[in-house]
């Protein structure tokens, strides 16, 4: 949500390319059973169960790719093609432009200076 609420910044209100966050939820995929100890493994198996489909997930961010008339939404965070409310703390403008600034650190990005 940082890095998103960020690039969105930097682009400006101007800008015709707009970025959004998307929060698939629960996905019944085996990613919680990779390199993970026994216990998470086990605990994985009990609650992927509940979780949707990947192709359910794939259909929420494929929403927010083609779907014209929330270009202008104020809203970045989406869940199941539905607006949710980031928390306070997601939306932080200094922690977003920190987190910027480390993310170029760590890439070896030169960091550009904001007005």
């Amino acid at each position: 949500m940082l890095f998103t609420f960020e690039l969105n910044r930097r682009l400006g209100k101007s800008s015709t390319v707009r970025a959004f966050a998307a929060d698939p939820g629960l996905v019944r995929t085996d990613i919680g059973l990779k390199g993970n100890p026994r216990l998470v493994r086990w605990a994985w198996r009990l609650r992927r169960d509940s979780g949707i489909s990947a192709e359910q997930a794939a259909q929420g961010v494929a929403y927010l790719v083609g779907e014209p008339s929330i270009q202008d939404s104020p809203h970045i965070y989406w869940k199941h093609s539905n607006p949710k409310d980031p928390s306070p703390q997601a939306i932080d403008e200094i922690s977003a432009c920190r987190l910027w600034a480390l993310s170029e650190q760590m890439c070896g990005i030169p960091t550009e200076v904001l007005p």
